[in-house]
């Protein structure tokens, strides 16, 4: 049994839900507690879909040839490099932090005029518009920053090396740079 869906339909899921579609080349997966807004313009075109993630997690199948779609991930933009097979997890933590894994195939990944390429396999927590902070700490974390040219302007997003599995990368980092006037952070006394 199917159904129809058409642009500008709102997609979401509870706390215990979760959600699939499937199309000829793209599926799509909704863990609880996501949602997120499909855009499918009536005439196909190179960029014919683009998913609006708006909180949680999508995990996405594309097909090779698949016709190419963007997920919209608080204000970035990511994208299948090729038109070979391709699964991804993308997570918004926060309205500045999203994990994203490049399971099978590779992502472009843009925000706000710079582009990275997430690597098959690869699994990062991305932390945007950092503060000077913590683009220090992120630098003092990669033991081979001495050996890479420092960058010429001021990055608007980190990639942080997490494992497979959604990680600590961020919270660590975001925790140790947290004031501890913080008014997120409980004040112990």
């Amino acid at each position: 049994m199917g159904t129809t869906l058409y642009d500008g339909d709102r997609l979401s899921t509870e706390a215990q839900g979760s959600l699939r579609i499937t199309s000829a080349s793209l599926s799509l997966h909704l863990d609880p507690q996501t949602t997120l807004t499909l855009h499918v313009p009536a005439i196909p075109h190179p960029a014919a879909t683009t998913i609006d993630l708006a909180s949680g997690t999508l995990i996405f199948s594309a097909s090779p040839g698949a016709l190419s779609f963007a997920v919209l991930a608080n204000g970035a933009v990511l994208r299948t490099v090729s038109s070979a097979s391709t699964i991804a997890t993308i997570k918004i933590i926060s309205g500045r932090e999203l994990h994203v894994f490049a399971q099978r195939g590779s992502l472009e990944f843009s925000y706000r005029c710079e582009t990275e390429v997430v690597e098959e396999g690869k699994s990062y927590g991305v932390l945007l518009d950092p503060s000077d902070k913590e683009i220090a700490y992120a630098a003092s974390l990669d033991p081979d920053q001495d050996r890479k040219n420092p960058p010429k302007h001021r990055p608007v997003f980190l990639f942080i090396m997490i494992g497979a599995v959604a990680g600590a990368g961020i919270p660590i980092l975001v925790h140790e740079l947290e004031s501890p006037d913080s008014p997120a952070r409980p004040h112990s006394n």
